[in-house]
């Protein structure tokens, strides 16, 4: 059973990633979760696929996502993205972060040895 991290889970990417996941059943489970500034949607998401690390972009919302998620590992900002993408757990990173965010964890990624699934090219076009 494969473990998965997405980065940018609540964007169109995450979005469009969950409805595969769903369709999957059991068959992968999410190890880690990153989102943007949307932290109402990333608290959601953690809840229903209680994860092992969230990531927030948004650094000052860290306390109030561990207060709602006990059990859970909540790290921030490029740090948190880096600890994500290289987590021993993971088996497969699915990068949809926008832009050029993405490409700092895709290289620790691919260093790290995990299949990365790239959503956009921004990193490519950087690396």
């Amino acid at each position: 059973m494969p473990n998965t991290v997405i980065l940018g889970c609540t964007g169109s990417i995450g979005d469009s990633t969950f409805r595969v996941l769903e369709g999957l059943g059991e068959e992968y489970q999410v190890a880690g979760l990153s989102g943007g500034r949307n932290v109402a949607k990333l608290l959601e998401r953690a809840q229903t696929w209680k994860p092992q690390i969230v990531c927030t972009g948004e650094v000052e919302s860290t306390g109030a996502l561990r207060e709602e998620l006990p059990g859970t590992r909540v790290v921030g900002g490029e740090e948190g993205l880096l600890e994500l993408a290289t987590m021993p757990e993971a088996d497969m990173i699915i990068n949809g972060l926008v832009g050029g965010v993405g490409l700092k964890p895709t290289l620790a990624a691919l260093e790290a040895g995990k299949t990365v699934a790239m959503a956009n090219k921004e990193p490519l076009i950087m690396a």
